[in-house]
């Protein structure tokens, strides 16, 4: 039968010169090709006559065409000829070349190829004999690149080594069309003929033969599209033993861009084999080629973990997909290697009409690409006879019988369409039918019966008949269509917004919908191919926007269907930093937290190092080294890993341990490998630790070693001496313990955590279990749909993982804020596989396989309406991203350096919670509205909890909640993560302003970098860490605040060394409370702490190098040895310090609070630290002035020369004045500060 199909349209076409453009000559105006090429100008050529050049050419960015006299004559292309004479590559393009730069009819020959010590391999590997091609995107066609050999040298070691990758051609991270080309005859220890090193070049009608390599006779491919080559004869003769991949060996990388490999002939291996394949192939599409005669087998796959090749068994794809294992019947392949396809090649239209080509493409002889109705297999389209094709039209859906129905055979294919044509229909299955006429071309028939008629028709000519093919019609009472319009939706003004009625059914299978959708909300769009299933409009104006769709199946209309889109102005501000330094081989994995990255470097050893760097400082430091160790996780203060295996292990079966390295900086085990059990794939958040966990192994029994079950682990490391191991899920799923031996395959997070809440993949599901009780762990499904979910990734209440129930791979997440109503959402969904997500907060960074080389986009939860899709503000090929806040690091390719940017998406909303006072503006979330900020900005969030870290990045802007002076709405207005929720650092200064919030949770509560910015009537609890952390030389000052309940000092500050110097902190701290701390209430520094009631702490109240306290309280602070103050450079005034101080009005007395806080377990109830005062006292609670039976020594005891400030200066009945000095502590200088008796 005939159906409807889309065709992907490649287009190619060579433009001599563009426009205006100049014709340079060579060599009558220029001696050289080189010299040719530095005189033009982007849009013009650079003509070469026939000749030998003996030269190396750069194209040096330029877009130029640089071609033979007449690149469609063979005798030209033969005679123009660059040879390299041994001398680094012939054609080199390294400077981000676009398709505009085009080599064309040149025979390209003798060479060697061109190092690059930023590349896998460094100064071991040569890339590119022929022709070089380092992350940029020419157009190569109508050459012939012949006879280039690259080294293939080995050592005893890697110094002692030269091999080359790309005998003829290297592409590395590049978008190149390579097309119209014979590569034949070259030489290289990967990749004889071509290889493409991660990208999605597109490699099309090109014949490549008899080059030979190690690896990849033919072609090596990491992405990319591989389509009509003719691929003959490649061999692996050029290493210590057999290789592999004869003709093609390829990687599938989905992270790295999905392959496609149609309609190419590749046979005739002599070794090797011929399609070799690792990887996720089953997310690429392989379809429709001829694979035949190749030795030992024709389809290749390669084991990651073990090596082993499966030849010809489980993965061979003959007969699926179009595939087909045929002689391709050649011309005359085997002594004049011609590879025209002859009348009777099983190759002749067998390609798969989806890759059809449009009007004007050509083939390896530059005839059309589509000669009769469908594509040939290869790069040479059959000129000639051709059998005939059916085609018995289209379905058909009847309403009523006895109505007469005809068949239409109208458009079957006759090579001659004056000769002798036959039609023969037949009936398949269905109520018997009487057809009319079953010899013609449109028989009839009238059904008597309702039910499915199927008919087929087989056509000839005076030689042969064709295949059949068949039609459906249905005779039955029609079914009215239902209309979907889709999933609500946001979307960025100025994108290509595109609906989706592409959900919308009709019950009767022959029926084809037509759609009518119509615009009934928002600002008039002009919305184009309105009339089908995907119309699409741009619009610049932000706001709602509502179409309605109803669908027809020609016999009634469905019911509407409504769609809402969010239209916002979305924009990404950016800024790149270094992230880690280019050394050693790698660096992969790698993780961020604040200002800190681990990752894992490869040393020339072979060893894989865990590696600490922290951005502030620069510093370096190896954590682990002289063995094998993968899966660094760093969160705060904590990095975990797995490891302890030693190089020569990884050749088989081994296990793994679990370290952690903590506050102290020294590494320890955390679960130790043994020969029967193995811990990998650690996480961390907090306190927490989870991982794999692998019990009952034998390494010597494959099947108790490979794909055994696992389990979900953990620690809770609160007291690091004695952890508290407890054990989440058991036989959750199968794997291996230790992907050998090469780990870098095994990327995916098995395991996930973020504060209390652990997610896992188990059995291709998500699950996720709620730890904050150890003792009833809660465990939910989270996804089990029937195709595959793996590699989750959680950050609050948010996780997403990738999801193959479309296709090879889209994002999918889902809300955990109330375990008993989980709601799920798409992430991002598009061609080719979205992967490797890495959350923070409501920012999503995931690899897009359809961009070059896997590109790094970026996708936003909105508050209210979904998921907003956003690109990168620059190029970003890369794999494994990693986020903490804006923060984003991702390796720039699978074996390439790690890269730093700090991001701001941006997108105002109509009923945003947080509004800029200037613009009137509002956001979904805090760091959105700094980013749009200028400076002197006031920002105001509403009442809520923002569960996103905020970074001022510099910025003088003023964020604050509705009423800072209230505490209500103080302790409405939380700011909570799980790890350093604030962040200044980018030197702000004290127009930088934080003003009532509560910050609660995380490695800490807020974070100076170097940086004086000013913190204002906040709660600081919660926090693992401290309260507030200074490094650097940081001068913030921080007032009417409280820093309670913090699991370490409620103010940390770490000095910073140059040399012999040594930068302190220097926090001027007002008006505050230190209560509750798990440690210090100050550490560090030179602290000045005025009005200052510092109480209660686990430690000393202040330890610091030089504080100065002034009119404050520190008592019951609970150091062993009862100390309240540990330094002897204190400088302490008008202060009650508990055991005395020195010093000018100092006391020792019971400040007399009026309730104290303590700890009951793990909760913190704070005290009431208002002065008790026979006088008058603040009763919080009531609201109201009261009095007590004493009067607290605090009362009218700080600094005689102190002003008042916002204390009362009369009893609150008023009358005569009472007040005459200042209160110590925290209500000192405010308005509630206790009163004195009249009479005292």
């Amino acid at each position: 039968m005939k159906r409807v199909v889309w065709s992907s349209v490649v287009v190619l076409f060579l433009m001599a010169a563009a426009a205006f453009g100049a014709t340079l000559k060579v060599p009558s105006e220029y001696p050289s090709i080189q010299l040719g090429i530095e005189a033009a100008v982007d849009g013009d050529t650079v003509l070469v006559a026939p000749g030998v050049y003996y030269e190396t050419i750069n194209f040096t960015g330029k877009a130029i065409t640089v071609t033979s006299t007449d690149p469609n004559d063979r005798g030209i292309v033969g005679y123009t000829i660059i040879n390299a004479d041994g001398d680094g590559s012939a054609v080199t393009f390294e400077n981000g070349e676009t398709s505009a730069s085009v080599l064309t009819g040149f025979t390209i020959t003798g060479g060697f190829g061109t190092l690059n010590d930023s590349l896998e391999g460094g100064d071991n590997i040569f890339w590119g004999g022929g022709i070089y091609c380092l992350r940029a995107s020419p157009t190569i066609t109508k050459n012939v690149i012949a006879g280039n050999r690259g080294p293939v040298m080995l050592g005893n070691t890697n110094a002692d080594s030269r091999v080359s990758y790309g005998g003829g051609i290297a592409c590395i991270e590049s978008n190149a069309t390579i097309t119209h080309n014979v590569i034949r005859n070259n030489v290289g220890f990967a990749a004889g003929g071509l290889m493409l090193y991660i990208g999605q070049a597109f490699i099309a009608n090109n014949i490549i033969h008899d080059n030979s390599a190690y690896v990849g006779g033919g072609v090596c491919l990491i992405g990319g599209t591989l389509l009509n080559n003719t691929i003959v004869g490649n061999n692996c003769n050029q290493g210590p033993g057999d290789g592999v991949g004869g003709n093609v060996y390829v990687i599938f990388e989905p992270q790295l861009g999905n392959g496609k490999i149609v309609n190419n002939i590749i046979c005739n291996a002599p070794s090797g084999g011929g399609l070799l394949m690792r990887g996720d192939w089953q997310g690429a599409v392989i379809s429709c080629n001829d694979v035949w005669g190749n030795t030992p087998g024709n389809y290749l796959y390669m084991n990651q973990q073990t090596g082993a090749l499966d030849i010809d068994g489980t993965y061979n794809l003959t007969g699926k997909n179009g595939n087909i294992s045929a002689d391709p019947k050649f011309l005359g392949a085997v002594f004049s290697k011609d590879f025209h396809l002859v009348f009777e090649s099983p190759c002749v239209n067998a390609g798969n009409p989806l890759y059809a080509a449009a009007a004007g493409a050509k083939d390896i002889d530059n005839q059309d690409r589509v000669y009769a109705t469908r594509i040939d297999i290869g790069a040479d389209e059959y000129v000639g006879y051709v059998k005939p094709v059916s085609s018995a039209g289209h379905d058909q859906h009847v309403l009523e019988l006895l109505q007469t129905v005809t068949l239409d055979g109208g458009q079957s294919y006759f090579y001659d369409p004056e000769g002798v044509k036959t039609f023969r229909w037949t009936q398949v299955s269905g109520p018997t039918a009487a057809l009319e006429k079953a010899d013609a071309e449109s028989p009839t028939f009238v059904p008597s019966e309702f039910g499915e008629y199927v008919f087929q028709l087989i056509v000839g000519d005076d030689q042969y008949e064709s295949e059949p093919d068949s039609v459906l019609i249905l005779v039955a009472p029609n079914h009215p269509p239902v209309a979907n319009a889709g999933e609500d939706r946001i979307c960025g003004a100025s994108s290509k917004v595109t609906l989706n009625g592409t959900d919308s059914s009709d019950p009767d299978v022959v029926d084809r919908l037509t759609y009518q959708w119509t615009q009934v909300e928002g600002e008039p769009v002009d919305l184009q191919d309105a009339d089908t299933a995907s119309p699409w409009f741009v619009t610049e104006v932000s706001g709602q926007y509502i179409f309605e769709l109803v669908v027809s199946d020609g016999f009634a209309q469905s019911e509407p269907s409504r769609v809402r889109y969010i239209i916002v102005s979305v924009t990404v501000k950016w800024q790149n930093f270094d992230a880690a330094p280019s050394q050693g081989y790698g660096p992969y994995m790698p993780d961020i937290s604040g200002m800190r990255i681990a990752y894992v470097l490869q040393t020339t050893q072979g060893e894989l190092q865990v590696v600490y760097k922290d951005m502030t400082t620069g510093k370096l430091e190896t954590l682990a080294s002289g063995s094998y160790s993968l899966y660094p996780k760093i969160d705060g203060d904590l990095i975990v890993w797995a490891g302890g295996i030693s190089y020569n292990e990884m050749s088989g079966p081994v296990c793994s341990s679990v370290f952690v390295c903590g506050p102290s900086g020294v590494p320890s085990t955390l679960r130790n490998r043994s020969s029967t059990a193995s811990y990998n794939h650690p996480a961390v958040s907090g306190r927490k630790v989870v991982w794999v966990q692998h019990v009952g192994l034998d390494r010597n029994v494959p099947e108790k070693w490979y794909n055994t079950p696992y389990d979900i682990c953990g620690a809770d490391l609160s007291n690091f001496e004695t952890p508290v191991y407890f054990t989440v899920a058991t036989n959750v799923g199968r794997r291996d313990p230790v992907a050998v031996p090469n780990s870098f395959v095994d990327t995916d997070s098995v395991v996930d955590i973020s504060g209390d809440i652990v997610v896992w993949e188990g059995n291709g599901d998500i699950y996720a279990a709620d730890l904050s009780d150890l003792n009833n762990i809660k465990i939910v499904t989270v996804c089990n749909h029937s195709a595959r979910q793996y590699d989750p990734a959680i950050s609050g209440r948010f996780v997403v993982w990738t999801d193959e129930r479309n296709d090879s791979g889209d994002l999918y997440g889902a809300d955990l804020s109330d375990f008993e109503n989980i709601r799920e959402f798409s992430v991002a969904k598009g061609p080719g596989s979205q992967q490797q997500a890495a959350i923070d907060g409501p920012l999503v960074a995931y690899v897009d396989s359809s961009l070059l080389g896997g590109g790094i986009k970026l996708a936003f939860i909105t508050r209210n309406y979904g998921v907003l899709n956003a690109d990168m503000p620059a190029s970003t090929i890369g794999t494994m991203p990693a986020l903490d806040g804006r923060n984003l690091i991702w390796l720039y390719s699978a074996y390439g350096t790690i890269q730093g940017m700090s991001l701001d998406p941006v997108y105002s909303i109509f009923d945003g919670r947080v509004q800029n006072a200037r613009t009137g503006l509002r956001y979904d979330y805090l760091q959105q509205a700094v980013a749009d900020a200028n400076d002197g900005d006031e920002i105001i969030a509403s009442q809520g909890v923002y569960a996103e870290k905020v970074d001022f990045a510099g910025k003088p802007v003023t964020i604050r909640s509705e009423d800072p002076e209230n505490p209500a709405i103080v302790a409405a207005t939380l700011l909570r993560t799980d790890a350093s929720t604030v962040t200044f650092a980018s030197q702000e200064e004290a127009g930088s302003v934080l003003a009532g919030f509560t910050v609660a949770g995380g490695s800490e509560g807020i974070c100076c970098y170097s940086a004086s910015p000013t913190i204002t009537r906040c709660v600081v609890t919660g926090s693992r860490g401290p309260g507030i952390r200074l490094v650097g030389q940081c001068n913030p000052t921080v007032t009417h605040s409280q820093i309670i309940a913090n699991g370490a000092a409620g103010i940390e500050m770490s000095s910073a060394s140059e040399g012999r110097t040594v930068k302190q902190n220097a926090a001027t701290i007002r008006n505050c409370l230190i209560a509750g701390n798990r440690a210090q209430g100050i550490r560090g520094g030179r602290p000045t702490t005025v009005n200052c009631t510092i109480v209660e702490n686990s430690l000393e109240g202040i330890d610091a190098y030089a504080p100065t306290v002034i009119n404050s309280i520190l008592y019951f602070n609970r150091a062993a040895n009862g100390a309240q103050i540990k330094s002897g450079r204190t400088v302490a005034t008008y202060s009650d310090v508990q055991g005395g101080w020195e010093g000018e009005g100092n006391i020792d007395a019971d400040p007399q609070f009026v309730s104290p806080g303590n700890w009951a377990g793990s909760v913190w109830t704070p005290g009431d630290y208002h002065l008790k005062s026979q006088g008058w006292r603040w009763d919080s609670g009531a609201g109201a002035w009261t009095s007590d039976d004493v009067t607290s020594p605090c009362i009218d005891a700080g600094d005689p020369t102190a002003e008042l400030l916002d204390e009362p200066l009369t009893a609150p009945q008023g009358g005569e004045v009472v007040n005459f000095r200042i209160d110590m502590g925290y209500y000192g200088g405010t308005a509630q500060a206790s009163l004195a008796p009249a009479n005292q």
